[in-house]
Formats: structure tokens, C-alpha cells, sequence
């Protein structure tokens, strides 16, 4: 980094980069999909009776995803395994300040 940058990383204990792709999301933001998927744009399954939405996607993508829609609700992330939610976490944090 060069002097005058004031950016601070650090690196969680799984190797995470805390913090540092907060400016990404912003850049996520300007893709309509993305952006319909965070804020709620989608339309819901007429039959399926309450406002629930099951999204697959790529891994990588996920904690993009989380973590933009968290800053405006509490959401629930469902995985199959203990180790991939200590994982999907810590991905997670990668994504706030």
C-alpha cells in the first residue's frame, strides 16, 4: 500500500480479509439482479402462501449476497453442514468494515 492510503485490512483466523470488499458491494449494487435479489424486487411464488425466498447460487456469490441484504433486515442462511456455516461466516464478515 502507499503511504498516504488510509485503507486497513486485516486477516481473520480462517485467512478472511476483514473488511475489504465493502467498496465491492457497492459495484454488486449497480448489477439489477443483484440488486432486485438484496432489496426484495423479485416476485414470490403465488403458491407458496407466505414471503419466503430460496435462492441457489454460486458459493461465491453468496456472502455478497447476505451480507447486503442483512444491512436492511435480519435474514436466516441455511447450510448443511456446522463447518460450512463457520465458513459461510467468516466470508461474511469479509464483506463489513
Amino acid at each position: 500500500m502507499a503511504a498516504d492510503d488510509t485503507a486497513t485490512t486485516t486477516v481473520g483466523a480462517r485467512g478472511t480479509i476483514g473488511g475489504a470488499l465493502t467498496e465491492l458491494r457497492a459495484r454488486l449494487e449497480a448489477d439489477p439482479a443483484f440488486h432486485d435479489l438484496v432489496h426484495g424486487l423479485i416476485e414470490a411464488d403465488a403458491e407458496a402462501g407466505e414471503p419466503i425466498l430460496s435462492i441457489g447460487a454460486p458459493d461465491g456469490i453468496r456472502p455478497a449476497l447476505a451480507s447486503a441484504r442483512a444491512t436492511l433486515s435480519p435474514i436466516v442462511v441455511v447450510v448443511p453442514s456446522g463447518r460450512e456455516a463457520e465458513e459461510l461466516v467468516d466470508d461474511i464478515r469479509s464483506w463489513y468494515d
